[in-house]
């Protein structure tokens, strides 16, 4: 047993002992947040705050919770609610501005961090966000200065986010040799602050050796048939992280008859109860009976409907890069399922991957380096090929490159693959971008703004840093019909 599930078991005990504890009650509520158990943890921060509403520690959390549950207007309410109660803390000054931040109020999160560091210069929290906004306004050296002062003198903990955004400030004034150095740094500090993810990313390459190992065409064939799917299937928008794909999906959801679903687990919960029948994932999936495929579904659906309402004639685009792994779990649940596959430049793809801050999980774990990157892209890309050889896909490729230069061309394609039609709406992707509210991925600057260029094959700048990692990316470069020179 892991050591949350002990810290639960005892608040469990503590509640249960003594109800009216505010505190218990705002402990147990942070615990079901670092879970992923989003709906719980509000219950329990308002829990407290029922018992103390003077709680400010509660209403940070409250706040916290509701800005990574897509409720930025009540998020903002809670943290302005703490500041009333401690107008001078640097720490809730420093929550909102990053909310603000990722909502792409800029000159609001500006504003904000500049509070706080009036309160505390060396606050890491507004420093930062203060830096983002620098960089996003085109003051460059402004948001260098103010990193480089205090980076140095941070606990190692706080610091690697900074390095991370000192990358990108470096990247932006084309200086590669100093932003390379900090995305080294960032990476390496990020690696040592989080918490055994780092011993763990062989358990996302095992997960790949085993799918590969049995998604043979006598395996297939050897499938129980699947019954008639009871609603439409849904697309499954997939890639290497860093494609493209949250540009697509932004583009995709300003469609009235697409609903996109913005990163969000709603396959995992499939794939978990796979895992626990008795022949595991994904031995299981070959012997489904009829009504368990059908109880699978209703599993996905559960959790797909708490995102995204399906259109009337219309579908669900359900969006997570990496589900392109799982496409085989996908092609047994919905066999009419439809893939978007989204490609960029294989160098490309790998150097945004590993300058990325990445919430650390399984997978991610295997973006610390350069070389650990490239390695993945070419495992994930391998699983991907076997499957598009065993399996009868139904799938549409549109490179990002592509894309950029003629959005028009590639997604009137794309939505003739899916059978909805050409709709002038999507043209206005970028304003209906910043109506959804927080876009749950790294690339919410990115799609909030006009389609720009300078992304595009960015890698040549940094051809001496790639050059150790190019023997494996070079197969990948010719399949997708990229120029490696």
């Amino acid at each position: 047993m892991e050591r949350h599930d002990e810290a639960l078991e005892a608040y469990e005990k503590v509640l249960a002992l003594d109800p009216s504890s505010a505190s218990a009650h705002n402990n147990f509520g942070t615990l079901m947040q670092r879970r992923g158990h989003h709906d719980r943890a509000v219950e329990a921060f308002e829990k407290a705050l029922d018992l103390n509403g003077n709680f400010v520690d509660a209403w940070i959390n409250l706040g916290r919770v509701l800005g990574e549950s897509n409720e930025p207007e009540r998020a903002e309410a809670a943290f302005k609610r703490a500041l009333d109660l401690a107008p001078d803390r640097a720490e809730t000054l420093g929550e909102l501005a990053q909310l603000y931040e990722f909502t792409n109020r800029v000159e609001d999160a500006l504003e904000t961090a500049h509070r706080g560091i009036a309160v505390d210069p060396d606050d890491a929290v507004c420093n930062l966000v203060a830096a983002m906004c620098d960089r996003r306004s085109g003051r460059i050296d402004e948001g260098i200065r103010r990193l480089e002062s205090l980076v140095a003198t941070l606990d190692p903990a706080k610091s690697y986010r900074m390095r991370f955004e000192l990358g990108a400030l470096y990247d932006r004034v084309g200086d590669t040799g100093k932003a390379f150095e900090h995305y080294e740094e960032a990476n390496r500090l990020y690696r040592s602050a989080g918490g055994g993810y780092a011993e763990n990313k062989q358990r996302y390459l095992q997960k790949i050796a085993t799918l590969r190992a049995t998604f043979t065409p006598d395996w297939v064939r050897s499938w129980t048939p699947p019954p008639s799917e009871k609603r439409p299937s849904p697309v499954f928008l997939v890639g290497f992280p860093r494609s493209g794909t949250t540009l697509l999906e932004q583009i995709i959801d300003a469609h009235p008859r697409l609903a996109a679903i913005d990163e969000r687990r709603t396959l995992e919960v499939v794939a978990e109860d796979v895992a626990a029948m008795d022949a595991g994932y994904p031995g299981a999936l070959a012997d489904l009976s009829a009504d368990t495929l059908d109880d699978l579904r209703a599993a996905y659906f559960a959790a797909a409907d708490q995102y995204a309402e399906q259109p009337p004639d219309g579908l669900v685009v359900d969006k997570l890069p990496l589900n392109i792994s799982d496409a085989g779990l996908i092609h047994r649940l919905f066999p009419d399922a439809q893939f978007i596959v989204a490609v960029r430049h294989p160098c490309d793809a790998c150097l945004s991957a590993f300058m990325q801050y990445f919430t650390i999980n399984d997978a991610m774990a295997n973006t610390f380096t350069i070389d650990d990157t490239a390695a993945l892209y070419a495992e994930v890309m391998s699983l991907w090929r076997q499957y598009v050889d065993v399996l009868p896909l139904a799938w549409h490729r549109i490179r990002y490159e592509d894309l950029v230069d003629d959005v028009e061309g590639q997604v009137r394609g794309l939505f003739e693959f899916l059978g909805v039609g050409w709709d002038d709406a999507v043209l206005a992707y970028t304003a209906h971008a910043q109506n959804r509210g927080r876009i749950f991925t790294p690339s919410y600057q990115q799609v909030s703004q006009p389609i720009y260029t300078r992304s595009r094959y960015r890698w040549r700048a940094y051809e001496r840093e790639l050059e150790p990692v190019m023997a494996v990316l070079r197969p990948w470069i010719e399949y997708y019909g990229y120029d490696a020179d």
